[in-house]
C-alpha cells in the first residue's frame, strides 16, 4: 500500500491533466507534473496512433545508457493510447513503490487522454443550482450520505443529483465530477 502522501502526489498530477486536457500542451504538462509531483525527471509521454511504438524509448535522450525503465499504456478509449516512459538511473532498480504509482497513474489518466481527444466539455452552468452544490460537496469529500444530511434530502435523491450532473458534464466518475468542479 502506498503511503498518503503518494496519492496526493497522484492527484495532484491527475489536476493538472484536468486542467489541460482540452489544450495543445497536454502531453508536455502532464509530464512536466510527473516530474514535479512524483519526481520523475527523466519521463516521455508518446502520443501512439495505432500500434505502441516500441521504438519511441530509443530515440528518448536519456535511452542511451539508462539503467532502469519503466513503461505503462494510458487507455483513453476511443480517445487513443499514449505510452508513458519513466528512466531511471538508480543502480538499486525500479521500486515497488513507483510500479504501483506508473500502474495507478496510467489507470487514472485514461479519462483524460480521451478528454484530451474529445471536443470541449460543457461548463458548469448547464448544471442547475442543486447539481452544483452537490458536485461541490462531493468535490469536498462527503460522502453520499453526508451529502443527503447536510442537504437534507435522501441518499437516492442525491444519486439522481449525481447521475445528471456527470451526465450534462459528460463525466464517469465522482473523481473526474471532482476535478470538474474545482
Amino acid at each position: 500500500m502506498l503511503p498518503a502522501e503518494d496519492f496526493r502526489s497522484l492527484f495532484q498530477v491527475l489536476e493538472v491533466a484536468a486542467a489541460c486536457a482540452h489544450r495543445e500542451c497536454f502531453f508536455d504538462e502532464v509530464r512536466q507534473a510527473v516530474a514535479c509531483h512524483l519526481g520523475w525527471r527523466n519521463s516521455l509521454i508518446v502520443d501512439v496512433h495505432g500500434n505502441l511504438p516500441v521504438s519511441a524509448v530509443d530515440r528518448h535522450p536519456a535511452g542511451d545508457g539508462a539503467a532502469n525503465l519503466m513503461q505503462g499504456v494510458v487507455d483513453g478509449g476511443t480517445g487513443g493510447r499514449a505510452l508513458l516512459v519513466v528512466y531511471h538511473g538508480e543502480t538499486a532498480g525500479v521500486s515497488r513503490r513507483d510500479q504501483l504509482l506508473l500502474s495507478l497513474l496510467c489507470r487514472h489518466l485514461g479519462p483524460w487522454l480521451a478528454n484530451h481527444r474529445a471536443p470541449p466539455a460543457p461548463d458548469r452552468s448547464m448544471l442547475s443550482p442543486r447539481e452544483r452544490q452537490v458536485a461541490d460537496l462531493v468535490a469536498a469529500g462527503l460522502t453520499n450520505r453526508e451529502i443527503a444530511d447536510q442537504l437534507y434530502v435522501s441518499v437516492d435523491t442525491v444519486k439522481k443529483h449525481l447521475t445528471g450532473a456527470m451526465a450534462k458534464l459528460g463525466v464517469r466518475n465522482r473523481t473526474q465530477l471532482a476535478l470538474r468542479s474545482r
